[in-house]
């Protein structure tokens, strides 16, 4: 990559360059020169998807471990894994980008959901590619185009017949100030997809108080059995940077009691998405691009109890203007009561594997 910036750098918008690709196998490749423009600035990159949610994996730092293999866990509504006639329980063993020369399809081995979501990362709008599905005995190729990732989930998110959900909590050494949690009752070794949910700032959460703001959360935790973190704020006006690292003590204390799912919760640095309702962007806060190594979904809305100012709706305006320009896929947070937002906001957890 070096290299290759050196040899841009000097260049210029309308330049035209000559770039050799190598492709094909390792023992027989084949160079192809290929003539390219350059441009001022590329469009931002937008995450696309086939539609196809891998059955949720746990955690693990053990990095010898062998990934399972990438088995389907539902599929989006009318996407092109749905109209492709893939289903839950497939298994997707082969895959492989469709070249635009025509040329040959070299289909690479896939063990992992993670595999998938590398080759797939990157992808513009309208992508071929092909898949490998095992169903039973059966084998099948199948050719399908990725699509841009919808802003919203959809209402049609595989659920369970509710189970009871309980507060617990979240103790760890030297915090003084443990979070809460709201887990569905559901076997220790099934995987949760977990949403850490900042409530307005009111001090340090006492059972009672967790009790209170995760009462409308109840039916949505049992239904898609997702945790829920909840903690009190170290100010009683404000969140602060040190509330940030009770959050990640408080998960570290939940992931030692429950197994978490690793496509939802720990994507990489930070979270892998953001929802805020009745609110607007840190002022610290920096944009980035878009990219397939720092993806972020985001979903922003107004209550019917919303008060902010009008300065602070002109900034949220604002907020969702940049984060639209930066390449984000910006969704709008579902009305209605808090137990319809809770609703909303399971469903979103459980879409946050896409592939």
């Amino acid at each position: 990559i070096a290299d290759a910036r050196h040899a841009l750098t000097p260049r210029q918008a309308g330049d035209t360059v000559e770039v050799v690709i190598r492709r094909g196998p390792e023992d027989t490749p084949e160079d192809v020169t290929m003539r390219a423009t350059l441009v001022e600035q590329l469009p931002p990159w937008r995450r696309t998807m086939l539609g196809l949610i891998p059955v949720r994996q746990a955690a693990t730092k053990d990095r010898r471990a062998k990934p399972s293999p990438l088995e389907v866990g539902w599929v989006w509504p009318d996407s092109p894994a749905d109209r492709a006639g893939i289903v839950p329980g497939d298994i997707i063993t082969a895959a492989a980008t469709v070249p635009e020369d025509g040329s040959p399809v070299t289909l690479q081995p896939i063990a992992s959901g993670g595999e998938l979501a590398g080759l797939l990362g990157g992808l513009a709008a309208d992508t071929k590619v092909v898949l490998q599905r095992q169903r039973a005995d059966d084998q099948q190729q199948i050719r399908l185009a990725v699509v841009p990732l919808p802003p919203i989930p959809p209402v049609a998110v595989p659920d369970t017949e509710a189970t009871a959900a309980t507060v617990v909590k979240l103790e760890a050494p030297d915090l003084a100030e443990p979070g809460w949690a709201l887990l569905p009752t559901v076997p220790e070794e099934e995987p949760l997809g977990t949403l850490v949910f900042f409530p307005e700032p009111t001090g340090p959460l006492s059972k009672q108080d967790a009790d209170t703001l995760l009462a409308s959360w109840q039916a949505a935790v049992g239904r898609y059995r997702v945790a829920v973190v909840v903690l009190g704020s170290s100010e009683q006006t404000r969140w602060s940077r040190s509330d940030l690292d009770r959050v990640g003590r408080s998960l570290d204390a939940l992931a030692g009691r429950r197994r978490l799912a690793y496509a939802l919760v720990f994507p990489g640095q930070g979270a892998q998405s953001v929802g805020m309702l009745d609110a607007v962007l840190p002022r610290r806060v920096t944009i980035q691009p878009a990219s397939p190594a720092a993806f972020r979904w985001v979903l922003l809305g107004e209550s019917a109890e919303n008060t902010m100012t009008g300065t602070a709706k002109e900034q949220a305006s604002f907020d969702r203007e940049q984060l639209m320009q930066a390449g984000l896929p910006v969704g709008e947070i579902s009305p209605g009561t808090d137990a319809d937002r809770a609703a909303f906001w399971c469903r979103w957890v459980e879409t946050l594997g896409v592939l």
